[in-house]
């Protein structure tokens, strides 16, 4: 719908290291290192035009390039720390665009490496929303279980016990989730799609003054961190692509 006339990047940041799982973005998921579900997903998106990938790894820049991305540069050591937040990492990517390609985008995909169940659909229903609301970011969620609100989320001290969040006591919390006065979204890490300018105010961020949700089916929701997580997302995604 807007590729055509309008310059969507797809940006996936992918370090070389790992806490939970060792090298992650390429270790193998399905026969393909987890980063080539994510570049393929954005390539085969009616509304990318460019795929780039962010990294301090030769080897993932090498895999990133063969699987048909965009990966000119090797990150700077100083933002690809364990503790370097996303916002320095976008900043330097288009700032390296506009000063060595002369290219500017009008909207900014963060697409992240660890959720293989992510279809390319999503991509594009996220950047169509992102175009007809005007938003200043649209973030994909689903709605969370009841028991992860913090309607219904406990808290616990060795001095006062139990309590539900913000110290409501456990016999006045809701007792039905119909009940709840909102309805609670968890990110699932498919896609943010937000305008290039949010990165350049004067506290940077991929967020805005005002920020959409695409809401999709808790089943897409494949954020891998630990081994766990790991072997829940192989399990689901088989059952996603037995469905098929």
């Amino acid at each position: 719908m807007h590729k055509q006339n309008k310059k969507n990047i797809a940006i996936i940041c992918a370090r070389g290291h790992s806490k939970g799982i060792p090298k992650k973005n390429i270790k193998l998921f399905h026969k393909k290192p987890l980063i080539v579900w994510a570049v393929e997903a954005c390539l085969n998106s009616n509304n990318i035009s460019k795929v780039l990938v962010s990294t301090d790894s030769r080897e993932i820049q090498e895999i990133a390039i063969k699987s048909g991305a965009d990966s000119p540069f090797i990150r700077p050591k100083k933002i690809a720390e364990d503790t370097t937040p996303l916002e320095p990492v976008l900043i330097h990517a288009l700032n390296w665009l506009e000063k060595n390609e002369s290219y500017k985008p009008d909207s900014v995909s963060l697409i992240p490496a660890t959720n293989p169940l992510r279809k390319p659909c999503h991509i594009d229903e996220c950047i169509n929303k992102f175009y007809t609301t005007n938003a200043d970011n649209v973030m994909t969620v689903h709605e969370s279980p009841a028991n992860y609100t913090p309607y219904w989320s406990v808290t616990h001290s060795s001095k006062n016990g139990a309590f539900f969040y913000e110290d409501i006591d456990l016999r006045n919390g809701f007792t039905q989730r119909q009940a709840f006065p909102n309805k609670i979204y968890a990110r699932n890490d498919i896609a943010y799609t937000f305008k290039p300018e949010n990165l350049f105010k004067s506290k940077p961020s991929i967020y805005g003054e005002f920020n959409e949700i695409l809401e999709m089916d808790r089943i897409y929701d494949g954020d891998i961190n630990s081994h766990e997580d790991w072997e829940i997302t192989e399990y689901i995604f088989s059952k996603l692509n037995i469905a098929k």
